[in-house]
This record gives C-alpha cells, sequence and structure tokens, in this order.
C-alpha cells in the first residue's frame, strides 16, 4: 500500500471510530505513587457545535453485553412518557442503550421531520408515527453498526 493509501485507510478507520462525529475524550492520567501529585486528566476535544456527543463504543464498564429481546428498563421521552427499552437486534449493554436513548430523547438533540430523524456518534435514531407505534409497539429505535435498541409501549 501507499502512503496516500495508507492515510486514507487511517481517516476511514478513524472516522468509522467516531462515528463521522465530534468526539470528547478524556484521557486520565497514569496511576500517582506517593511521591508524586496526581496529575489532572487532559482532555481533546474535537467540537461539534450542533450535535450531541458521547463515546462512540461500549466500554467494559457500561456492564454485560445484552443480546435481542433483553429489556433494559424504561426509558421517558422528553413529554415524560416513559417506554420500554428492547434490544431489538445485536449485542450491547443496557447501560449504554440507555445512554443512546437518553441523548435521542433530550431535546437539545436537533431531530429532522415528522420521523424526528437524529444521528449521532453513529448511531441514527427515529420515531414512529402513532398510527404504527399502535400497530407495532414500537414509539422510536436507534440503529447503529447491526444493533436496533427500542422503545417500546409497555
Amino acid at each position: 500500500m501507499n502512503r496516500y493509501g495508507a492515510i486514507s485507510a487511517f481517516a476511514a478507520g478513524l472516522m468509522l471510530l467516531t462515528g463521522c462525529n465530534g468526539i470528547t475524550t478524556t484521557k486520565a492520567p497514569a496511576a500517582a505513587t506517593s511521591s508524586s501529585a496526581s496529575a489532572a486528566p487532559t482532555t481533546t476535544k474535537v467540537p461539534r457545535a450542533t450535535r450531541p456527543s458521547m463515546v462512540a463504543s461500549a466500554t467494559p464498564a457500561d456492564g454485560p453485553l445484552v443480546g435481542p429481546g433483553t429489556e433494559c428498563g424504561l426509558v421517558s421521552n422528553a413529554a415524560g412518557t416513559a417506554y420500554k427499552l428492547v434490544v431489538a437486534a445485536g449485542h450491547i449493554s443496557c447501560a449504554h442503550a440507555i445512554k443512546v436513548l437518553h441523548i435521542y430523547y433530550a431535546a437539545s438533540t436537533p431531530k429532522q421531520g415528522s420521523g424526528r430523524f437524529a444521528s449521532f456518534s453513529g448511531w441514527t435514531c427515529a420515531s414512529q408515527s402513532i398510527a404504527e407505534m399502535q400497530g407495532n409497539g414500537v414509539a422510536s429505535s436507534c440503529t447503529r453498526a447491526g444493533i436496533t435498541i427500542a422503545a417500546k409501549t409497555p
């Protein structure tokens, strides 16, 4: 692979990992020893003012991965309506799934059209019409890389 091909592959991989959105990451300092002062964490920020950001992948602290059919608890939209959060496809931790829907339902997350379409950190989310929701019980869903989570009527 020539130099330009390697640079292109690196850039594509970087965009895939960040979901093409602004990501804020904080790197914890190395463990302090008793003879050294603790250092403050360093923050690297790539601003993206109009879209919320979140870590693009689940971390071990998010808990174990669960699969299709798993109910992860209740989430509420901006109006306060509660829905069951269900993993519809793929594997994700419940904590991470809850974070995704909290971001989607946040009033500060820009949404487009009657389907309230939103994209952030590689996730694509949408809400269904009342008729669709009455038919299949799904109020909203978010998808990324083979993972689909759904907010269903209780």
